[in-house]
């Protein structure tokens, strides 16, 4: 195949798609075992995506800081009531620190303490459970990651967005997409390909929405090319809990007169609420009731009529307040025309305007492209997946501890590599079918040579009317999920297909909102078809787990032109739950939960 007017082809042994953590490690690994790998990402490799405005979190395993592995594998199984793959958890933690010491050498300088020691942003919330280190906000750290990229001879291609697989004979074989500035069509002819396109999310117009750059676009693309998926459920935020226990009887009762927020304060991005709320703070509802720190079950508590909350940080610590100051420092220029102090201040928090940034996200292998062994394997042949948007499992039904998502894309990314170049190295040409690759670029290019259609940012504001109210995918029932899932089947067989895009920039925005709907009708589809409550599923109409019909997987296909749902049984992962108790294996409790006796 030769290059064609507006088009690009390129070959490859190794493809990786996504320039986050996971698609850096493939990349790396990959070329290191001598393949020649081409890493393509929509935005600026290290400048784009989660990755580079994640917070530097990074879970660490080290037996010889204290670490223990049991407490470790316990938080993921309880946190994740019990659908995260031990295996994985297990591999992700012994294999963090060699990962951990090659992002030091490849210059990444830790943030310590006063007193030189690595400064931890967690507490621990599990005994001997899960620690984090802090690398470095990721706009400084994925710098010196590209850099080494380099280093090492990848081949990176910035600002081209891909679109879908190539598939021939049921073999993956590389990749096709657009360049997100020029519109010039790209063919990356591969012998592997690596999926590596991180979390998801809406966009949303609340400053902590990093997850509303990402799209679903690896979702889709492993959709469409008949691939396997699960876990879509769980693709939510993870900073709320759906359980009743938020203010225990002991709780602190806050007197709420005098606690007036300044309207011209609220203009300005609050510090507080991206990062140190996790530290500091106290969640006050309409009766007073807080409990002394940041606590995620505020939606249930709006759910019952007990909104507005207020985040109030008077009963933080001078101390809690300089490690959280070291771990997120404020921009207090931003504050001096108010004249307010960003440390001792705070916003008031209506419903859901963290929880909307953070939705559709699966952080740390919680959910998407199904893994089929330990070493980055999916259903399709020739294609292998890390990071966020593989299913490795290794968190369940609740994201496990802050760092896990990088612990994860490392580890993952890593073992991905290393599979790629070796099923690369065994293969020989990659044959291709010139009518398939004729119709991957009318999907691809269609919506440009359109002279009329829907416009994306509309389709982005009902895609989000679909899914972002609390009522739909945060406190869940079968009949508002039924009437989402109804209105996002429209989105996908009426306004999709007639999307419009007068230049390359509203191209790639269409893209992104046809991957959005497939995203969301799989989040939709899979909570409806999972008729229990269980981690962050909370079903009004199922209030309970019920392990004998749902200690499963959800799995998603398209078959006939259809979303099909299945389930795989994991009990055989915890056979040690047989021998307990419902309240022993789940001690949080959902709002009218029936306990069997």
């Amino acid at each position: 195949m030769s290059n064609k007017p507006n088009e690009i082809v390129t070959e490859t042994d190794v493809l990786v798609i996504g320039g986050g953590w996971a698609g850096f490690f493939a990349a790396i690994k990959a070329k290191e075992d001598g393949a020649n790998v081409t890493l393509v990402e929509k935005g600026y490799a290290s400048r784009a995506g989660a990755s580079s405005m994640n917070d530097g979190h990074f879970t660490v395993f080290n037996e010889d800081w204290g670490h223990k592995l049991e407490g470790w594998m316990a938080q993921h199984a309880i946190f994740g009531e019990y659908l995260n793959n031990p295996v994985w958890t297990e591999l992700t933690c012994r294999e963090s620190y060699d990962r951990f010491q090659e992002v030091l050498s490849w210059g990444i300088v830790p943030p310590r303490d006063k007193d030189g020691n690595l400064a931890s942003p967690f507490a621990l919330r599990y005994p001997d459970g899960i620690q984090a280190v802090w690398i470095g906000w990721g706009f400084d750290t994925m710098p010196f990651v590209r850099k080494h990229a380099l280093k090492v001879g990848v081949n990176i291609v910035d600002r081209v967005q891909i679109t879908d697989l190539i598939k021939h004979d049921g073999v993956i074989g590389g990749a096709v997409g657009f360049g997100t500035q020029t519109g010039v069509f790209h063919v990356f002819k591969a012998k592997a390909t690596v999926l590596c396109t991180g979390s998801s999310g809406f966009k949303v117009h609340t400053h902590a929405s990093a997850s509303g750059t990402a799209s679903f676009d690896g979702e889709s693309m492993v959709y469409r090319a008949g691939g396997e998926l699960s876990g879509m459920e769980f693709s939510c935020m993870g900073r709320w809990r759906p359980y009743a226990d938020e203010f225990p009887p002991d709780a602190h009762v806050s007197p709420r007169e005098g606690r007036k927020i300044d309207d011209t304060y609220t203009k300005y991005d609050n510090w507080l609420t991206g990062g140190p709320v996790l530290l500091l703070g106290n969640y006050i509802d309409s009766e007073g009731h807080g409990v002394g720190s940041f606590h995620p079950s505020s939606l249930m508590t709006v759910h019952d009529g007990k909104g507005p909350m207020l985040l109030d940080t008077e009963f933080a610590t001078q101390e809690e307040i300089d490690h959280a100051v070291l771990l997120y420092p404020p921009k207090y220029d931003r504050y001096k025309a108010v004249d307010a102090d960003p440390v001792k201040r705070a916003l008031f928090s209506g419903n859901f305007d963290m929880a909307e940034a953070f939705m559709g996200r699966h952080l740390g292998g919680g959910g998407g492209v199904t893994s089929t062994d330990l070493h980055g394997g999916t259903s399709l042949p020739g294609l292998y997946s890390a990071g966020d948007v593989y299913h490795s499992a290794v968190c369940g039904g609740v994201y496990a501890n802050g760092g896990t998502g990088i612990r994860v894309a490392t580890v993952s990314g890593a073992r991905a590599g290393h599979t790629a170049a070796k099923y690369a190295s065994g293969r020989g040409a990659v044959a291709f079918d010139d009518g398939e690759i004729s119709k991957l670029r009318e999907y691809a290019l269609g919506p440009i040579l359109r002279k009329g259609g829907f416009d994306p940012e509309w389709a982005s504001e009902q895609i989000n009317g679909a899914i972002l109210p609390y009522y739909v995918f945060g406190v869940r029932s079968g009949e508002r999920l039924k009437a989402a899932l109804t209105m996002l089947d429209f989105l996908d067989s009426h306004v999709a297909p007639l999307a419009y895009a007068p230049d390359a920039h509203f191209l790639s925005m269409v893209q992104d909102e046809r991957s959005r709907i497939i995203g969301a009708k799989m989040m939709v589809a899979s909570s409806l078809f999972r008729e229990e409550s269980r981690g962050l599923q909370y079903r009004e109409d199922f209030p309970f787990r019920d392990d004998e019909n749902w200690l499963c997987h959800v799995l998603i296909e398209e078959k006939d032109g259809k979303m099909s749902l299945s389930k795989k049984s994991i009990k055989e992962w915890f056979p040690e739950l047989e021998t307990k108790s419902y309240l022993e294996k789940y001690p949080n409790r959902y709002r009218g939960e029936i306990i069997p006796e």
